[in-house]
């Protein structure tokens, strides 16, 4: 069985690469960043602080440990304002994604690689004090997990092209997993409004060179009722679309682009609600992994946190904190602050006021 990592695993390598300008430090948790935004520094010498979720209180985040192995990752708590920080599950496999609702945190595990089918989907009470739940097991690379009227939604990305899927679980009552879409192409990203499911599919496979998988333009943006009903294609022949954020209006996304192009189509797009033809937003200098949107604005990474808010929808450099941001920068959002996770050996988490 082959291992061949996937390109949204690897190609985001340039996250670790280069250095920038510091940030001007005004006390031990605030900092003048070079967009001369105040950012607070919630928690620093993290082991590569990965994906985050947040609730009315809380900031949840994943400490990815990967300089130590692959089965010592963390799943953390602390408020929203910083403190203790708590440990809410250990010894986590390959973590990739993370979620909540308010009553649980929920994320993802499995062996980052095409040939893998030991992912899983877990949760635990926000408050910690209980064993970890598994909801599914034998997963097929899981790759993006959300929660909403009352199911837990997941991605496979598939062992080979065109094997991922797209599912759910009914929280509190279904027994077994639905499987949505069967035999999708490299599903790698969710999101959710109050009333649809909002999906990426990266595309099929063109090649593989030095161990890294390459697709081709047909990606796609689909649409789905979250009370049941037709699948709705609202983007097509994207190049490995990667990430995806709903607003009130549009949804946004990222592709990676193809090697076919050398890449020069990577970039943030956006779609109405209803389809259409995409625009592009911004192109993309190779930094993103993260991204979040509600009905005022989307953020997204790419050498510094960007924003693009209003009906022209023009990029602005939103934050900037003057370091390299490693291979796990990650955006979440609520009213009043912008929450992101950057570096790697000294990884923080941080936000800054919208």
């Amino acid at each position: 069985m082959s291992c061949v990592r996937h390109t949204i695993l690897i190609t985001l390598c340039a996250l670790g690469c280069g250095g920038r300008e510091p940030a001007t430090a005004i006390d031990a948790s605030t900092q003048i960043d070079a967009a001369g935004r105040p950012q607070e520094v919630l928690a620093s010498g993290r082991s590569n602080p990965g994906p985050i979720a947040l609730d009315e209180t809380t900031v949840y985040f994943i400490d990815l440990s990967y300089q130590t192995q692959i089965d010592d990752g963390l799943v953390l708590a602390m408020p929203l304002g910083g403190g203790s920080i708590r440990t809410l599950a250990s010894r986590q496999r390959s973590l990739s994604t993370l979620a909540t609702d308010g009553t649980y945190v929920y994320w993802t595990t499995g062996t980052p690689c095409l040939g893998c089918v030991d992912g899983e989907v877990k949760r635990v009470l926000r408050n910690g004090g209980s064993s970890v739940e598994v909801l599914a097991s034998a997963q097929n690379l899981p790759s993006s997990v959300l929660v909403a009227n009352g199911y837990v939604y997941w991605t496979n990305q598939g062992r080979v092209s065109g094997s991922g899927t797209l599912n759910r679980l009914q929280l509190g009552g279904q027994a077994s997993v639905e499987v949505l879409l069967p035999d999708s192409f490299a599903p790698t990203a969710l999101a959710a409004d109050a009333t649809h499911l909002y999906w990426a599919s990266c595309g099929s496979l063109a090649d593989t060179m030095n161990g890294t998988a390459h697709y081709n333009s047909d990606g796609m943006i689909r649409s789905r009722p979250l009370a049941g009903g037709a699948v709705q294609t609202l983007a097509t022949g994207q190049p490995c679309p990667f990430n995806v954020a709903v607003t009130g209006s549009h949804v946004f996304w990222m592709n990676i682009g193809t090697a076919a192009q050398d890449f020069a189509d990577a970039g943030l797009m956006m779609v109405d609600l209803a389809g259409g033809a995409p625009s592009r937003v911004s192109s993309w200098q190779g930094m993103n992994v993260g991204m979040a949107a509600d009905a005022r604005s989307v953020y997204w990474m790419d050498v510094g946190v960007h924003e693009a808010a209003g009906s022209e929808w023009m990029p602005s450099l939103f934050a900037d904190p003057g370091i390299a941001f490693g291979l796990s920068a990650y955006i979440a959002i609520n009213d009043t602050h912008l929450y992101f996770t950057t570096g790697v050996i000294d990884g923080s988490v941080r936000r800054a006021a919208r």
